[in-house]
C-alpha cells in the first residue's frame, strides 16, 4: 500500500540546534533567502530565530511500504560521549561498536561496523560535501574545510538512537544531517536525512554535491548497483577514476560494496536513497588513496549555484554481515520502510 507521510514542524524552537535543524526541514520553496547582502553563519542563524515563529512547515512525500514480514525485535543502541573528540554507538547487551564519530575533528564522518566484524566496513560521509574545479574550494579538502556549527545528541538510548549535527565552509554554504540508527536482524540501519543550503553565491561553477562511504584503495573487490536502467556489477580491481554516474537510482534503489579483501571485515555496505530533490546518481570513484561508493544530486552537470538554493536528501546506510552476494539488501530494505514511515511520522 501506499502511505502520504506528512512531517510538521513544531513552531517553537528553543536552541540554537532546533533553529538550524528546522531549516534542514523546510521545503526547498520556501527556504530561498530574499535579501541581497552577504550571508554570514552567525547573522543567518540570528535571521532564523526571528522568522521561525511566524512560518508552518509541511513536507510530504509517498513511502511504499508494501507487504513485510512482522518486524523482529530491535536490540537496544547506546549513543555515548567515548572521548575527549568522538562518540560511539554501541549495540547492547555486549557494547559491540557500531560508529566511531568525530563531529569536529573529522567534520561528522564516522567509521563505521558490522554486527559481526572487528574491522570497519567503511568511512561514512554522511552530509553534503561540494566540490568545485575553481580555487575558492580547493585551497583546502573538502573535508578538512568544514567546521563544526552544531552537535546534539536527540535519543541517546533504547530501540532507535539519533543525534543532530551542522557543518559550515566559511560563509558560502551549511550543510546538516539528522541521524536514526537502528539494529535488526543483525543488519545495522542508519538513516540520515541531510540537507545543505547556499548562503551566498559560489563565485566558480560546482560540479558535485554527494554523500559516501570511503575506503582504502583496494579494500572491497566489486561495486554493485541496482540502477533505473538495470543492475550494474562493477570490478573494482585495477581501475582507476569515477564510474557509473550515468546511471540513475530510484528511491529505494542502491549502491554497494561486496568481496572484501580482509577477513575480518565480516559484512557488507550499501547506500540507499529514499527521497531527495534533485536526481540521484550513484557513483563509484577508484581514486588514487580511497574507494568510494557514492550518491550524487548533479550527476556531470556542473553550473553556478546561487544563494539560496538549497538540496536535500533522505537515505540509508545499510550494513549487513553477508560478504560476497547482495541477496539480503531487499528484504532489509523492505523491513526499513515501516521504521522509516515511523520516523517521519514522528515516531519512535
Amino acid at each position: 500500500m501506499k502511505s502520504i507521510i506528512t512531517v510538521t514542524l513544531m513552531a517553537s524552537i528553543l536552541v540554537i540546534a532546533g533553529v538550524v535543524g528546522y531549516l534542514a526541514m523546510r521545503s526547498p520553496e520556501q527556504r530561498v533567502i530574499t535579501q541581497t547582502e552577504t550571508i554570514t553563519i552567525t547573522s543567518y542563524i540570528e535571521r532564523l530565530k526571528t522568522i521561525i515563529s511566524e512560518i508552518t512547515v509541511t513536507n510530504t512525500f509517498t513511502i511504499t511500504v508494501g507487504s513485510v514480514p512482522a518486524p523482529a525485535v530491535k536490540p537496544e543502541l547506546v549513543l555515548l560521549k567515548a572521548g575527549a573528540t568522538h562518540y560511539e554507538v554501541r549495540i547492547l547487551p555486549g557494547g559491540k561498536r557500531l560508529i566511531y564519530l568525530e563531529p569536529s575533528e573529522w567534520q561528522g564522518n564516522s567509521d563505521v561496523y558490522s554486527v559481526a566484524g572487528v574491522k570497519r566496513v567503511g568511512h561514512h560521509w554522511s552530509h553534503f560535501l561540494m566540490l568545485s574545479p575553481g580555487r575558492w574550494l580547493t585551497d583546502r579538502v573538502e573535508s578538512e574545510g568544514q567546521n563544526l556549527v552544531t552537535f546534539s545528541v536527540l535519543a541517546p538510548r533504547g530501540r532507535t538512537v539519533s543525534y543532530f549535527g551542522c557543518w559550515s565552509f566559511r560563509d558560502y554554504f551549511i550543510t546538516c544531517a539528522i541521524h536514526h540508527l537502528w539494529v535488526e536482524d543483525d543488519v545495522f540501519y542508519r538513516y540520515v536525512k541531510t540537507s545543505l543550503i547556499v548562503l551566498r553565491d559560489i563565485p566558480e561553477p560546482v560540479g558535485a554535491i554527494w554523500v559516501e562511504l570511503m575506503n582504502d584503495p583496494d579494500y572491497y573487490r566489486t561495486a554493485v548497483a541496482k540502477t533505473r536502467e538495470g543492475l550494474i556489477v562493477y570490478d573494482m580491481r585495477g581501475v582507476k577514476g569515477h564510474a557509473l554516474k550515468e546511471y540513475t537510482l530510484e528511491p529505494y534503489g542502491w549502491i554497494a560494496l561486496i568481496d572484501p579483501v580482509f577477513e575480518d571485515v565480516r559484512g557488507s555496505p550499501v547506500l540507499v536513497p529514499v527521497w531527495s530533490t534533485h536526481t540521484v546518481h550513484p557513483t563509484v570513484c577508484n581514486c588514487p588513496n580511497v574507494d568510494n561508493i557514492e550518491l550524487h544530486l548533479l550527476g556531470f552537470e556542473e553550473r553556478m549555484l546561487k544563494k539560496g538554493e538549497f538540496f536535500e536528501l533522505r537515505y540509508l546506510l545499510m550494513v549487513g554481515t553477508e560478504k560476497s552476494n547482495y541477496d539480503w539488501i531487499e528484504q532489509a530494505i523492505q523491513k526499513a520502510k515501516p521504521v522509516i514511515a515511523s520516523i517521519e511520522g514522528g515516531g519512535s
